[in-house]
């Protein structure tokens, strides 16, 4: 099942990303896991990072709070920016 989460996200990540360097309008994914437990999405995002399957979560630093901030910044080519974690389904769109 775990397998089927990763390949999940990086499926995601890869049909609905433009990050073409021509493009004026970048945009990546926010992708959230209802029901996922830390450990769980700890290890996702573990493995994920050593297949250099980059992100970003929200955090811009070791025990920070979820920023929105950290996750507005404008999609590039760069592969940190292959997707966006959201860690709470109650954020709407006008949040960002």
């Amino acid at each position: 099942m775990f397998s089927e989460i990763k390949e999940i996200t990086q499926t995601i990540s890869k049909r609905y990303s433009n990050l073409s360097k021509r493009e004026t309008q970048t945009y990546c994914p926010y992708i959230c896991f209802s029901n996922i437990t830390d450990s769980h999405l700890l290890q996702l995002k573990n493995q994920l990072y050593n297949e250099d399957f980059n992100f970003i979560d929200g955090r811009p630093y070791l025990g920070s709070n979820f920023s929105i901030k950290a996750i507005k910044t404008k999609a590039t080519s760069s592969p940190v920016d292959r997707f966006v974690f959201l860690m709470e389904m109650s954020m709407r769109a006008t949040d960002f």
